[in-house]
């Protein structure tokens, strides 16, 4: 067994994995962070744990096949950096 990971590598459109099969996409955005919440949005709302609770959440995303997540952010948030008009 090797320690290398071979990372897919894009062919034009396509993004085949290392046994030649297209690797498909199955995404959705969850907003939040880049809102100024700090976190993911939904987890404050909702009455059950079903709504509120981060794991349950991700195995609900899974169970209908996403396979993979969209985390808008702005480093705008995080740094202190002034911001200067461009006259």
């Amino acid at each position: 067994m090797s320690d290398t990971i071979e990372w897919p590598t894009a062919r034009g459109d396509a993004l085949p994995d290392i046994a030649s099969n297209h690797i498909v996409f199955k995404d959705i955005g969850w907003f939040g962070i880049n809102t100024g919440l700090t976190s993911q949005g939904g987890l404050s709302r909702g009455s059950d744990s079903a709504t509120r609770n981060f794991r349950t959440i991700v195995c609900r995303v899974k169970q209908l096949g996403i396979n993979a997540v969209r985390l808008p952010f702005t480093y705008a948030q995080y740094a202190n950096v002034p911001h200067f008009a461009n006259h």
